[in-house]
């Protein structure tokens, strides 16, 4: 199934969406950007959701932040190979405040929430008995460089012929074929008979 869209409008891929959009520090330049799609943030802010389900009170706190931190961190590595600081932001505050709903309603204490924060507050985010809710937002994002490869009608150097990289260590096509010795102009002359 394909689809055809216009280059500025992008198109989804395994999450991300890669789109052309102008560069913030090229100089206004058009490049290639991928960022997470609209529906995988949904995703992971529904998941956290389910996570934190009102109803699931009866639950100890530290397994719903262990089970949330498992979520967190394989979501933001996934993700953060690319222009995700936005979106980590976004779903880590949503974890944020859902933790700090389902803390309110874990101990019952109705309107009580300054008082969840003065108990479980530290470190800018939550804390239960040394179980630490993960912070999203403070991953690492790891932006993707891609090597230029030069015009070889403009520049000096040549460009190197593309090959495949044999991880076994066989010989790899090169992108053209080498004869040894044997080779006689009878066997040239039957190849090109046959092409």
């Amino acid at each position: 199934k394909t689809v055809i869209t216009h280059y500025t409008d992008g198109f989804d891929f395994l999450g991300f969406t890669i789109k052309k959009a102008k560069g913030w520090t090229n100089g206004g330049k058009e490049t290639v950007i991928s960022f997470p799609s609209t529906k995988s943030v949904n995703r992971a802010v529904q998941r956290v959701k389910e996570l934190t389900r009102r109803n699931d009170i009866f639950r100890s706190s530290e397994d719903v932040i262990e089970a949330l931190n498992a979520f967190l961190r394989g979501w933001g590595n996934y993700f953060r190979v690319a222009c995700a600081k936005k979106a980590l932001r976004y779903v880590g505050s949503r974890a944020f405040m859902r933790t700090w709903k389902w803390l309110v309603a874990k101990h019952k204490l109705g309107h009580g929430w300054r008082e969840i924060k003065r108990r479980y507050y530290r470190e800018n985010t939550w804390v239960v008995n040394g179980t630490k809710l993960f912070t999203l937002q403070s991953m690492k994002v790891e932006y993707p460089v891609y090597a230029k490869i030069g015009n070889p009608y403009l520049d000096k150097e040549p460009v190197e012929e593309p090959h495949h990289r044999d991880p076994l260590g066989y010989n790899s096509w090169k992108g053209q074929r080498e004869y040894g010795e044997d080779w006689t102009p009878n066997k040239k002359k039957a190849i090109k008979t046959t092409e």
